[in-house]
C-alpha cells in the first residue's frame, strides 16, 4: 500500500515545496526540522516592576482592554507552536488538520471598541499574526516572532488535550465566586520552556496527526 502525504490536490496548496512539511516527508537525506525559535519579551517582562501609572491604567481601561492588562506573563512552549506552524498554510491561513482546517479568529475581545471606534484591534493584531506564521512555514525559517502567546492560549482552548491541565478550588469554598479573570489565568504557572528536547516536538506532531473531531 502506497501513502501519499499529501497534498494530493496541489492546484491550492502551491508552496509545498517551500514549506515546513516537505522537510518531513521528503527529508532528502536532511535531519528534520527542529523547533523554532520563539522571539518573546517573557524574561524581560518578568523582570520589570508591575505598571501602576494611573494615566497609562485609565487609557487601557478607557479602551476596554482592562482584562488583556490582567493576563500574567507566560513562558512559551515553542515546540507546541512549532507543531501547529508545520501546519499552517499560507495558501489559506489555516491550520491542516486530519479532521479539516482552523483557524484562529479568538480575538473577539480586542472588537468594537468605543474609543476610537474606527480602529479594528483585531483584525490588525490578526494580519500581523498571520503574517508572522506564513514566514515562519517556510522551509529555511528558524524563529517566529508576533503575538505567540495569543496562538498559545488559542492551543490550550482549543485543543484541551494538549494544554497543561489545571485544576480549579470548588466554587465559593473561599467566600463567594471571584469576578471574571482572564481566561489566560487557568494557565497560569504551566510548565513551558525553551530548551524543548526534540523528542517532545515529535510527541506534539504525533498528538496532531492523531487528533480526532471530537477532541476540539
Amino acid at each position: 500500500m502506497t501513502i501519499n502525504p499529501g497534498p494530493i490536490d496541489r492546484s491550492v496548496l502551491m508552496e509545498q515545496v517551500n514549506h515546513q512539511s516537505e522537510l518531513l516527508w521528503n527529508p532528502g537525506g536532511q535531519d528534520p526540522p527542529g523547533t523554532l525559535n520563539c522571539r518573546c519579551r517573557h524574561e524581560e517582562l518578568t523582570c520589570r516592576d508591575p505598571m501602576v501609572d494611573e494615566r497609562v491604567i485609565a487609557i487601557v481601561r478607557l479602551l476596554g482592554l482592562e482584562r488583556l492588562h490582567m493576563v500574567p506573563s507566560i513562558k512559551l512552549d515553542h515546540a507546541l507552536i512549532t507543531a501547529f506552524v508545520e501546519r499552517w498554510r499560507l495558501e489559506t491561513h489555516s491550520f491542516h488538520l486530519p479532521h479539516g482546517e482552523m483557524t484562529i479568529i479568538w480575538l473577539e475581545f480586542m472588537e468594537n471598541l468605543h474609543n476610537p471606534p474606527k480602529y479594528s484591534w483585531g483584525s490588525a493584531a490578526l494580519s500581523w499574526l498571520y503574517r508572522q506564521l506564513c514566514k515562519a512555514s517556510e522551509k529555511t525559517a528558524k524563529q517566529i516572532g508576533g503575538a505567540l502567546i495569543l496562538v498559545q492560549l488559542w492551543i490550550y482552548a482549543r485543543f484541551p488535550h494538549m494544554s497543561p491541565q489545571k485544576v480549579s478550588p470548588p466554587e465559593a469554598v473561599y467566600g463567594p465566586p471571584p469576578p471574571p479573570i482572564p481566561l489566560a489565568m487557568k494557565w497560569v504557572g504551566a510548565k513551558c520552556t525553551k530548551n524543548t528536547p526534540t523528542h517532545v516536538l515529535s510527541a506534539y506532531r504525533n498528538q496532531l496527526a492523531m487528533t480526532r473531531p471530537d477532541q476540539v
